[in-house]
């Protein structure tokens, strides 16, 4: 992996991001000094690169990402819906985990707060469903056969308290892992004997409702809930975004990654007759691993009355 005018560069903790409206990034420091081995300092930079081709084989030049350092390695990213959020080493500031955000992937990165622990590895922040944050991080070279394995670190929605780290898998030695959701490994079948067993048959089917919520059962199963207890709607809460200067109707959901043969389809309207597709802004991965997700309107919200509606499909 070469950016333009260097030779000989060496690369470090490659991670993918896949944004909301699709699009493939991977997030790489790299250094351009063209040394035998990996010199972190004073030149290794986190940068962006994305496929240009449909089959992943031409590749863009490596832009470098805007951050309030120069010297950065182990860049991760998220979206919670018009947010980009980060989390990078900085070699400025002894190796310490810094968290920044911006409004756009590459550019605008500020904000920085310092998370602590310095010169630890592998990084991951992952957004908890009773609010806050968990950060994942390693022991690095240092320690790493003494214990061995991940820690987890707990903090708060504003990024602080990131304090004291706790064991998780001490056994396992991993290095620079990261986690993503489960796809498509459980059925709704499966859920269905799983929670509702116990129930007449009649109260079992995917549009029973055996809670009296409002949400049949194929719902609560593709939006986790439980099925026995009675669950607010506002499960799936509607509010406002920007975007350009305008307000749009946005929906948020859970979405239960692991689901296999459910679709989830969220479409607008200003009439409740028409509906449109909406689109989706961004999808943020839980510790419980589910994602977040946040899909918006089409129209702006000044054009009258605007409707969203979530739409939870069985396949056959």
């Amino acid at each position: 992996m070469r950016s333009a005018g260097a030779t000989g560069q060496l690369t470090w903790n490659p991670c993918f991001f896949r944004d909301g409206d699709g699009s493939v990034h991977i997030l790489i420091a790299i250094s351009p000094d063209g040394a035998p081995s990996i010199s972190p300092i004073p030149n290794l930079r986190a940068h962006e690169i994305h496929p240009t081709s449909a089959d992943w084989t031409q590749w863009s030049t490596p832009v470098p990402l805007a951050l309030p350092s120069t010297n950065t390695n182990e860049f991760f990213a998220w979206r919670e819906g018009t947010t980009y959020h980060g989390i990078y080493v900085d070699f400025q500031q002894n190796a310490r985990w810094i968290h920044v955000t911006s409004n756009n992937l590459i550019t605008g990165w500020g904000g920085a707060t310092s998370l602590y622990h310095d010169s630890w590895e592998g990084g991951q922040m992952l957004k908890k469903p009773t609010g806050g944050y968990r950060l994942f991080i390693e022991p690095g070279d240092n320690d790493r056969f003494v214990g061995g394995g991940y820690r987890y670190v707990e903090g708060s929605s504003t990024f602080t308290g990131f304090d004291n780290r706790i064991p998780r898998n001490e056994q396992v030695l991993m290095r620079n892992g990261k986690m993503t959701a489960i796809e498509g490994v459980a059925t709704f079948t499966q859920w269905q004997a799983a929670k509702l067993n116990a129930l007449p048959a009649a109260q079992q089917s995917p549009l029973a409702d055996p809670d009296g919520d409002g949400l049949t059962n194929l719902m609560e199963c593709a939006l986790d809930l439980n099925p026995l207890v009675s669950d607010s709607i506002a499960a799936t809460p509607v509010f406002l975004t920007q975007s350009a200067g305008q307000d749009y109707a946005t929906l948020r959901y859970r979405r239960l990654r692991q689901l296999a043969g459910v679709s989830y389809v969220v479409e607008c309207s200003g009439d409740l007759v028409t509906w449109n597709s909406d689109q989706e802004i961004s999808a943020t991965l839980m510790t419980d691993g589910t994602e977040l997700v946040e899909a918006r309107d089409t129209v702006p919200a000044f054009n009258g009355s605007r409707f969203l509606r979530l739409r939870v499909i069985l396949q056959p």
